[in-house]
């Protein structure tokens, strides 16, 4: 079990208790009230032009203010992965998308929390990309001049754009 879920979630919300680990959830022994820890649901969506080049934000916020990071966020309650992607592109860059093809899913943290990220390809169908919401600065890139490993925020981002290279590569 993730030291997330230990750390933050020792009392029964229900009824105070002291929670206790039971298999893969957490169960208080007093009202039977289970906590099933589960990661945040994030997506990442890379946007690409007629250039095969790709559309990548400057975080303007921490953690990792100032390094790359994709177009996202984390998906909001009754929103399906591709609902929550194409409303944060929309809300960080006011673009109109489409989602090409899925990416896959890559477990990560945010801060302490755990996430689940789903990343995918996208083109724009309608506007000019304009910086907004936590995003300091968009830049358009080409494939060959990415930035380092370095001086990209999360993980999950890392592994989801080298994904979208490949497929971007083989188009």
């Amino acid at each position: 079990m993730h030291l997330y879920f230990k750390k933050y979630y020792q009392y029964c919300p229900k009824c105070s208790q002291k929670m206790e680990k039971a298999d893969e959830r957490l169960e208080c022994p007093y009202c039977h009230f289970c906590v099933y820890p589960h990661p945040s649901p994030c997506t990442a969506i890379f946007i690409t032009n007629s250039k095969q080049q790709i559309l990548l934000a400057r975080r303007a916020i921490e953690p990792k203010k100032g390094f790359f990071d994709a177009v996202g966020g984390f998906v909001q309650t009754g929103e399906s992965f591709e609902e929550g992607a194409l409303r944060e592109v929309k809300e960080e860059t006011g673009l109109d998308v489409v989602i090409q093809s899925c990416l896959g899913s890559v477990s990560d943290h945010y801060l302490e929390t755990p996430t689940i990220t789903v990343g995918y390809l996208a083109k724009p169908i309608k506007g000019t990309p304009q910086p907004a919401d936590d995003v300091a600065q968009l830049h358009w890139l080409d494939l060959d001049h990415l930035p380092p490993a370095n001086k990209i925020a999360f993980k999950s981002f890392f592994v989801l754009l080298s994904r979208a290279i490949k497929l971007i590569s083989v188009r």
